[in-house]
């Protein structure tokens, strides 16, 4: 589905006169996203440690808003915040014992620049981030879930089309967050996880 709203955006820019558009003010956007998360981890029960890196493709649904400023005729700029909620998720099995991580939530605000080219604004972005990553954790005999948030940076680039007051765009993001721990003392159990996450992201939004 998003590879058919990307489709959709980029023949918007060809299909609309070359009239320029106007990309100042509030706006407001839902966001659909295919998402691909790397994480690295190392999972200790205080008698056998596991070590090793995965990938999961998931799809990510979230929400966004900004406000932007066009100045000196073509050059665009403005902040954003928004959310979104990733599908993407680890399981491994390992000597009897299975582990489960959920990339989950994640939260990021920043800045954007760019030129109004017509009808199409092209811009780069980037800003901070705050992620939720859940570990569950089952031995056969107990089983236990941990939450933490990490906290990290993001950077990508996009092209935005005005249909009048509402706009489609197409994003890459590519965000990396800062290592994440666990710990269960009553379990015995240590995690340690770098996580990564890229996103190609199809939006629909409206301007005030």
């Amino acid at each position: 589905m998003t590879k058919y709203l990307l489709t959709a955006a980029v023949a918007a820019l060809f299909a609309t006169p070359a009239a320029a558009a106007d990309f100042s003010g509030p706006r407001v956007e839902a966001r659909l996203s295919y998402d691909r998360a790397t994480l690295e981890a190392t999972l200790s029960d205080g008698f056998t440690t596991e070590s090793g890196s995965d990938k999961d493709s998931g799809i990510g649904l979230g929400a966004e808003a900004g406000y932007d400023a066009q100045v000196g005729g073509n050059f665009v700029v403005g902040g954003y915040v928004g959310g979104d909620w990733s599908s993407a998720a680890f399981t491994s099995d390992f000597d009897g014992t299975s582990s489960r991580l959920e990339a989950g939530r994640n939260l990021y605000l920043g800045v954007r620049a760019g030129a109004a080219v017509g009808p199409a604004l092209l811009y780069a972005k980037g800003g901070l981030s705050r992620g939720r990553l859940k570990l569950v954790y089952d031995d056969g005999f107990d089983r236990v879930s941990d939450s933490t948030n990490r906290s990290g940076w993001h950077l990508g680039a996009g092209v935005e089309v005005g249909l009048g007051k509402a706009y489609v765009k197409g994003e890459y993001t590519h965000t990396e967050y800062n290592g994440s721990s666990f710990s269960d003392p009553d379990f015995g159990i240590d995690a340690k996880i770098d996580a990564k996450r890229d996103q190609l992201t199809a939006a629909v939004g409206f301007r005030f």
